[in-house]
């Protein structure tokens, strides 16, 4: 064989080496696009009713939250921001871990406006996603400004809104118990696990009513259970009741005392959760 002919095998080979070489590379980069899983994303709007213009410089932030959980706090798959707000209705959209959302677990998305990281607006009600509706997503947002109410209009509970504080037991150590009374039947709630490492604290919201034959208080909002309190000494205080709203038989204290003015608290359901979602796409875990 001549040497320009085993000259042109070797360039044959090489060349047939390299197209082997290039194939296995296109193949190995078509399984790490195939191993890449893509988020979900979550459209909605949100609103209020309330006939009046944001600040310039408001910020609305929306958040899908995992409250499967009724003993822990809401985890946080996605997050969107809108900054500056603008004005209603305001379009937002989440980015979310497709991976992370489980079959049989309850979802929602918690809405807030903010000035200047004052609580202005926010959500009072559980909005389910990702249970298998259709419809579009929309959320009304209602103002954090109480309204003061006449003593006659309270309920025997006096002018709202109210704030109550206690420290009750709990199945170890104590929990520090702070519940805001709102006007229209709205409340907050916060427990601190007092002595138990973060997250130590629970944040709720939702709807509060006063039973006409009883009068209990029953909260009902993103715990699976309601809560029941007891008025007591004209609003002066609010006593825990069980998970069946009947008292506890205990010498331990079981009251919450309101504090001589309202100190209405921020609630935040997110502390725990994943990281924020800046991109459209998940790396495999296989994938370094």
């Amino acid at each position: 064989m001549s040497k320009h002919a085993i000259t042109g095998w070797r360039r044959a080979i090489a060349r047939s080496s390299w197209r082997g070489l290039t194939a296995w590379m296109l193949v190995s980069l078509g399984w790490l696009v195939c191993s890449i899983a893509w988020a979900g994303t979550l459209q909605g709007t949100a609103t209020y009713r309330e006939r009046i213009a944001l600040p310039d410089d408001a910020v609305l932030e929306a958040e899908l939250q995992d409250i499967s959980r009724a003993d822990a706090p809401a985890a946080v798959l996605g997050r969107s921001r809108l900054d500056p707000a603008g004005q209603p209705p305001f379009r937002f959209e989440i980015a979310y871990d497709d991976a992370a959302v489980q079959p049989g677990r309850r979802y929602t998305v918690r809405a807030t406006i903010k000035h200047q990281e004052r609580l202005l607006f926010t959500t009072d009600r559980i909005y389910p996603v990702l249970d298998g509706r259709n419809a579009p997503l929309q959320i009304l947002l209602v103002s954090v400004r109480g309204r003061t109410q006449p003593r006659a209009m309270a309920d025997g509970i006096g002018v709202l809104p109210a704030s109550y504080e206690g420290e009750l037991p709990g199945a170890g150590n104590p929990i520090l118990w702070h519940v805001d009374l709102l006007p229209e039947g709205r409340y907050q709630l916060r427990m601190i696990h007092i002595g138990q490492p973060e997250p130590n604290r629970f944040d709720d919201i939702g709807r509060w009513a006063r039973e006409s034959d009883n009068g209990r208080i029953v909260l009902r909002g993103g715990r699976e259970a309601p809560v029941f309190l007891m008025p007591m000494e004209g609003g002066a205080a609010l006593r825990k009741l069980d998970l069946e709203g009947k008292p506890i038989e205990s010498r331990q204290n079981g009251r919450l005392m309101r504090l001589p003015q309202a100190a209405l608290i921020e609630p935040r359901l997110m502390l725990t959760g994943h990281v924020q979602l800046h991109g459209r796409c998940r790396q495999h875990p296989a994938v370094r």
